[in-house]
């Protein structure tokens, strides 16, 4: 029966997602609570100051919520506001109280892909009230700091933290598997993710985990409180279906809700580390990887991961939540015996033998049409006009997945260079023209700097840790006096030689290049300042007519 009432489609797309609520049925057994003496304080300190300045901080863009007050008006009133709210904030916490009046939810339904006239292919995006994410933010200074200093969130976890992206992730990963290819080692890899996440979350067990943590009396009582069952209505096209409850989750749309889901997916690490496999997670989406000696048999490997995915549903079951059988995967990552199907990891398609031949196929089908749009256009806008849309439309996508197919080969990278070639040849421009007048580099330039900017992360400390640990720091005295260190910096990574053209064309290779960069560039401050250097150096290189201008932190060979 079709249903074309917007009320009636309201109706409709609110019990669909009332139904992703419902929890798994509580299990026979349930895990021991190991009681932890409170490591957090009781007092809580919030300063105005900070009020002030997570005020300022809100984006002029965010939607308003059930209250309709726009971002604009608190903006505005910044200082009036900042006292108002630091005492509305630590009235709530030390009566251990969420206000029942912002317990109410907008939900506005996104289609994600699909058949539009199918109620599943809809994601709820959540609206709440502008002022009522100021005070969770403003809860969040005082409760982050702790969750991120008892390591509450564990150290795989990557998506809600600072210094942490998917990007990162993804480069680690292909970093680390390149590695123990190089070494002799077959990489099986697992890949899930849990169905429903946010939306199915028992409180109870969220509570214990707050507990185990070291959480003081007052923050569990009044997370206890914040968590507590809440109405939503779903709006489309102006009108509102009847409300219902959506309870038993860590809800979307709030502040507090990403750091509670990561501490409550937090145990599943122990559950991995049994096998003995190493474990990255990146909110819900969960990588399971273990090396195995080339000569093992696949079938042997597979059923490891077999037995890796019976440990990860038992802690499911323990949890009460499920995993999406459709997104789990099993992959065995080798030149000559790899075994498995094209697989998804964090956006980025990754093949059995990393090629990423499917991943370049994969930006080329998603930029061209891109590129033949803004082309489109170019009767209504000057060539500065159709070089923004490109940077901003087109050049992102060609660019995002830069850490993770640095090392494919040649031909595969000509085909991102060769899209960018056809915007320009359509613009009439050239590599130079593009560089000089327009600020737009080569693909190939902007990924050895966008590499060698990765690098320099890891020399500032600003990287995760495995990438220092990967990308060893080589802290021995050199001596100055030879023509092997006459360009040598302080500042030097430990360069390994691989035995496979792909390794020699990895970001380990591109150490090589990193440490015979000048002292002057190396020494930038931020990440930002160094390949600004870079950039001039280039850009210098390219106003003298240098031919190697656009290859001149390249590793490959034949540039």
């Amino acid at each position: 029966m079709w249903v074309l009432d917007p009320k009636d489609k309201a109706n409709l797309l609110a019990r669909k997602f009332q139904s992703k609520c419902i929890l798994p049925p509580r299990p026979d057994s349930a895990d021991e609570f190991c009681a932890v003496s409170p490591l957090m304080s009781e007092f809580c300190l919030l300063r105005t100051r900070w009020v002030l300045k997570v005020i300022n901080s809100l984006k002029d863009g965010k939607a308003s919520g059930p209250d309709k007050l726009p971002v604009r008006l608190f903006k505005e009133c910044s200082r009036e506001l900042a006292v108002v709210v630091c005492l509305l904030t630590r009235y709530l916490l030390r009566h251990r109280r969420w206000p029942d009046i912002w317990r109410q939810h907008f939900v506005h339904p996104l289609h994600k892909k699909g058949a539009v006239c199918n109620p599943g292919h809809y994601r709820g995006i959540h609206l709440t009230n502008i002022l009522s994410k100021v005070v969770e933010r403003c809860v969040s200074l005082v409760l982050s700091p702790v969750l991120e200093r008892v390591g509450a969130f564990g150290v795989d976890q990557w998506a809600f933290r600072k210094r942490h992206s998917c990007r990162d992730l993804v480069t680690l990963l292909v970093c680390k598997w390149l590695w123990a290819m190089e070494q002799g080692f077959k990489i099986a890899i697992y890949l899930s993710d849990i169905s429903g996440a946010f939306d199915k979350v028992d409180r109870q067990i969220m509570l214990k985990r707050l507990r185990e943590i070291g959480l003081s009396d007052t923050m569990i009582a009044f997370l206890f409180d914040y968590l507590a069952p809440r109405s939503a209505v779903v709006i489309v096209q102006g009108h509102e279906s009847s409300a219902f409850v959506i309870s038993d989750q860590v809800f979307q749309g709030t502040v507090l809700g990403p750091p509670l889901w990561n501490v409550f997916f937090a145990p599943i690490d122990d559950a991995i580390r049994s096998q003995n496999f190493n474990v990255s997670k990146f909110a819900d989406d969960l990588s399971a990887f273990k090396y195995f000696e080339r000569s093992t048999p696949n079938a042997s490997i597979m059923e490891s991961l077999r037995v890796c995915q019976s440990a990860t549903h038992r802690w499911g079951v323990q949890s009460r939540v499920t995993f999406d059988e459709t997104k789990e995967h099993f992959c065995i990552l080798d030149r000559s015996d790899g075994c498995g199907d094209v697989f998804k990891l964090l956006g980025v398609l990754i093949d059995p033998k990393l090629n990423m031949s499917d991943e370049v196929l994969r930006i080329k089908k998603k930029t061209l049409p891109k590129i033949k749009a803004i082309l489109a256009n170019r009767h209504f806008f000057d060539v500065s006009g159709l070089m923004h849309q490109y940077k901003a439309h087109a050049l992102c996508q060609l660019e995002l997945s830069a850490g993770a197919v640095y090392h494919a080969a040649e031909t595969h990278l000509s085909v991102l260079d060769s899209l960018q070639h056809f915007f320009l040849r359509e613009l009439g421009l050239n590599d130079v023209e593009a560089f000089l007048q327009h600020n737009l580099a080569p693909l190939r330039l902007r990924r050895d700097i966008a590499v060698l900017g990765l690098l320099h992360r890891v020399q500032l400390g600003e990287a995760h840790a495995d990438f220092g640990r990967i990308f060893e720091l080589d802290v021995h005295e050199r001596p100055v006096f030879t023509r092997h260190n006459a360009r040598r910096h302080s500042r030097q990574f430990r360069e390994v030689w691989g035995s496979t053209d792909y390794f020699n064309r990895s970001i380990f290779a591109a150490t090589r290049v990193y440490n015979v960069l000048p002292a002057d560039v190396v020494e930038g401050k931020s990440v930002k300042v160094f390949q600004s250097a870079l950039t001039k150096l280039a850009r210098t290189a390219c106003e003298e007519g240098s031919a190697q201008w656009s290859s001149m932190f390249c590793v490959r060979q034949g540039r």
